[in-house]
């Protein structure tokens, strides 16, 4: 009985050990389970993270292209946009930004070396990346630049903005076409506030009537945003483009306006001289005789031409504005030449900085009946001595032998005595020992009289006063008669110490015998020289060498030079004359003169693209020549203005930038 009790109770405690094992599996397996569960929500969580430092990271990226494009629009819109600024655009990376960073690879611009000053750049290719923790998205972009270089459309308002990147201040000119005909009558254009009207013309009086208008607006440094408005009196199809001419560091100023040329023929001027409807050929007026005050800047009117005969005198750069009338968005310019029929011709190429609109026909709002342009030429200011003559000879000097007398009172028969109230001729004197002639053919003075004595005592004099002669007058002699007296006193004019040797000298009348002493030689004969003429001596040669004073100043090599005047010698410079190399008192041109040069004033700026420079009555041709002849450019209105102190490197068209980004692509990792 005990022992099945024994046994039953060892059975019994036996029975829970099954359900202990598979408890454990049980619990082993839900550990097992819970750690593959905690597993995997661990690797779900970590490429969770990962796929938020990618989204991260590719919007960081994003944000390094935007950055980019901020740069480059504005570099862009400033007008500074260059290869320089592409490039530069990595500079100063990696950019913390958020959690992570963006930095670029080396951006790309096209054309390489693009410049603001230069080829204008036309896109920038952008590579940047984004980095959050370990994870980096890589994308790429291109910046397309477009360069807008004028305002068209239709309408009565007309606006540009313009802009100066420069460190000095500038001068910007600004010409404005328009249809004039049209609904309502003829469109006429007013200047903006800070404007100065330079020309406004017309091409004709109807239609198919073009507009131009010419004005000049200051600009000061480094400023980037003066807006230029002008207005129509109508609503009418227009183009308008600018040029921004920057003045020289030594100028110290904006470029000087000296003034412009112009002719209103629609308005009652005298003929087609810049403005024309069927020709290819116009003329200006004398523009560089000696400066006259005021005239050559008043605002023109209409109906008027310009008068001034020294509207461009002194002056370095030369621009043309002109306004065609079309039959297509492809009609332009293909050159403009000035003085084609001067003495010599200078032909002198001008430059086109501008036009508009597209000739491609990629311009919106164009409506293909007018375009506009301006073109350009440049050249050193220069003006040697008028006093100290220019020449191709070893020496020249301007002189005077004797001299014409004005008395200041009569003088009565009988007498030794007069009274002069001026000697005539600059640096023209009256000396000691010179001959007075008879004067009108009346035998007043005695052959051989000599002047024994002159004001002060001095030997040589010029000054008003008493002169002394040694033989009485024969009869009467009224005031203001002009006595001639020889000499053999050659008076040098403004150029002391000129290396004459005796002899003969080149213009043939005059033979050196000694000196000089004070600036006076001495002749071998008595003779008479009453007025200024250049006195010249020794062999041209081959004439290429131009020799002044050491006092006058010189042109710099380069520099396109004329014959101002032959100053009452000789001499000719052949066209397109530009100096090679400069001395210390002269300078080497070629080529050389076409006639030796005695005694002249060589001058270079816009003077030398004139012809007759000294003349007040001189005309100079020009001439354009269209891209087609014929229906492009049915009619034409122009003007032209001269400026001084133009830095000639800077000069630049006043554009507008668009920068539209392409679709950015993400590199492949």
């Amino acid at each position: 009985m005990n022992e099945q009790r024994r046994e039953r109770t060892q059975r019994d405690r036996q029975r829970g050990v099954a359900s202990i094992i598979v408890v454990l599996l049980l619990i082993a397996g839900v550990v097992f389970i819970l750690g593959q569960t905690m597993g995997i929500v661990g690797t779900r969580g970590g490429d969770t993270t990962r796929q938020l430092d990618s989204t991260a990271a590719l919007e960081l990226a994003e944000s390094g292209l935007q950055r980019a494009q901020a740069v480059i629009a504005t570099a862009s819109s400033s007008g500074i946009m260059s290869d320089a600024v592409c490039s530069g655009i990595a500079t100063g990376g990696p950019f913390a930004l958020g959690r992570g960073s963006f930095s670029y690879a080396a951006p790309v611009a096209d054309p390489a070396g693009c410049s603001y000053a230069g080829t204008a750049c036309s896109s920038c290719s952008v590579p940047v990346t984004g980095t959050v923790n370990s994870a980096q998205r890589s994308l790429s972009t291109t910046f397309n630049i477009s360069q807008s270089y004028g305002v068209t459309g239709r309408g009565t308002v007309v606006t540009m903005v313009l802009k100066n990147i420069h460190t000095v201040p500038a001068l910007a000119l600004f010409h404005l076409a328009w249809q004039r005909q049209g609904a309502g009558g003829n469109a006429n254009a007013s200047i903006c506030g800070t404007c100065g009207n330079r020309w406004t013309v017309e091409s004709s009086s109807g239609n198919p009537s073009v507009g131009a208008m010419g004005v000049t607006v200051p600009i000061a440094p480094l400023t980037y945003s003066q807006v230029v408005t002008q207005n129509l009196s109508l609503s009418r199809d227009y183009v308008e483009v600018g040029a921004l001419f920057p003045a020289t560091v030594s100028y110290g100023a904006a470029p000087t306006f000296v003034g412009s040329y112009w002719d209103d023929q629609s308005g009652g001027g005298t003929g087609s001289k810049t403005v024309n409807n069927s020709g290819y050929t116009g003329e200006v007026n004398s523009g560089v005789v000696a400066a006259t005050s005021g005239t050559c800047v008043a605002a023109p009117s209409a109906g008027t031409e310009q008068s001034c005969n020294s509207w461009c005198h002194g002056g370095d750069t030369l621009i043309y504005g002109l306004a065609g009338r079309s039959a297509g968005v492809s009609a332009e310019l293909s050159t403009v030449t000035f003085n084609i029929s001067g003495t010599p011709a200078q032909n002198v190429q001008l430059t086109r900085f501008v036009h508009f609109p597209d000739t491609g026909g990629g311009t919106a709002n164009a409506s293909g009946t007018i375009y506009s342009e301006i073109w350009v030429a440049t050249n050193a200011d220069y003006l040697s001595s008028t006093s100290a003559p220019a020449t191709s000879y070893p020496a020249a000097v301007l002189g005077t032998v004797g001299a014409h007398i004005n008395l200041s009172s009569s003088m009565s028969g009988g007498t030794t005595t007069m009274e002069v109230s001026s000697v005539v001729g600059a640096g023209s004197k009256i000396c000691v020992d010179d001959l007075l002639s008879t004067y009108s053919g009346n035998n007043r003075f005695v052959s051989g009289t000599k002047i024994t004595a002159t004001p002060g005592g001095a030997t040589c004099n010029s000054a008003a006063g008493t002169y002394t002669f040694d033989t009485p007058t024969t009869s009467n002699m009224n005031a203001g008669t002009v006595p001639l007296a020889s000499s053999k006193n050659l008076i040098v004019q403004g150029q002391a110490g000129i290396a004459f040797t005796a002899g003969a000298t080149n213009n043939g009348a005059v033979t050196i015998a000694s000196g000089p002493v004070a600036s006076i030689y001495t002749l071998s004969t008595e003779t008479s020289v009453p007025i200024s003429v250049p006195i010249t001596q020794g062999s041209a040669g081959s004439g290429d060498t131009i020799r002044v004073s050491t006092s006058s100043s010189l042109p710099s090599v380069g520099t396109r030079v004329a014959l101002f005047t032959n100053n009452g010698g000789a001499g000719a410079f052949a066209a397109n004359t530009t100096v090679q190399s400069v001395g210390a008192n002269s300078f080497v041109v070629s080529p050389a003169p076409t006639a030796a040069i005695e005694g002249g004033v060589a001058c270079g700026g816009t003077c030398a693209f004139f012809n007759g420079p000294s003349s007040t009555s001189s005309v100079t041709e020009f001439r354009i020549e269209r891209s087609t002849v014929g229906a492009d450019t049915s009619q034409w209105s122009s003007g032209f203005a001269c400026l001084k102190g133009v830095d000639a490197s800077l000069i630049a068209p006043v554009t507008s930038s668009t920068v539209k980004p392409g679709r950015w692509q993400e590199q492949v990792q």
